[in-house]
């Protein structure tokens, strides 16, 4: 094979790749959720002063739930291709995933009382917020705004998605 379908077929992967994300955030909530707290912790982890080490083990743990979030997707994909009426077993396959993604949340959560559980630091960024307003009028629109991305985001995305197909063609 040649370099130029080598190149092809890597960025073909990437699509695919991308795609598969695009998916899990137009139909899951649950994903935009994730990614929205994400965001938000991350804006707040600047201003909460994280050091590089910390914020590493942040986004790690965050990624580990998006991961857990997508693997819990295909596997409700694939259960509902197997097995399109009920069945006992399909249920357990995706109560299972269900829960792995819970453990993996939880893990986060836990994390997150470690990395964010210093309640003098906290108290002296919540503090920063309300001295600088233009502070907190920019978390509190992010919040809405994400807000509206988690209830109503998935058919935003899709519009974005299909415009990046019709582009392709």
């Amino acid at each position: 094979m040649d370099a130029k379908h080598e190149i092809k077929g890597l960025r073909q992967s990437f699509q695919y790749a991308f795609s598969g994300f695009l998916y899990c955030i137009n139909n899951e909530r649950n994903m935009r959720i994730h990614l929205s707290a994400f965001v938000l912790l991350s804006m707040f982890s600047y201003y909460y002063g994280l050091d590089r080490t910390e914020f590493m083990i942040f986004t790690i743990v965050c990624s580990i739930v998006v991961f857990a979030e997508m693997v819990n997707t295909s596997i409700e994909a694939i259960v509902n291709l197997a097995s399109p009426s009920y069945h006992r077993l399909a249920k357990i396959a995706k109560d299972i995933a269900a829960g792995a993604v819970f453990v993996t949340a939880m893990a986060a959560v836990i994390v997150g009382v470690f990395l964010f559980g210093d309640f003098v630091k906290l108290s002296k960024v919540f503090w920063m917020f309300w001295e600088k307003p233009y502070r907190f009028v920019l978390m509190t629109g992010l919040t809405v705004l994400l807000l509206f991305f988690v209830f109503c985001g998935g058919g935003i995305v899709s519009k974005a998605a299909y415009k990046l197909e019709k582009k392709k063609k």
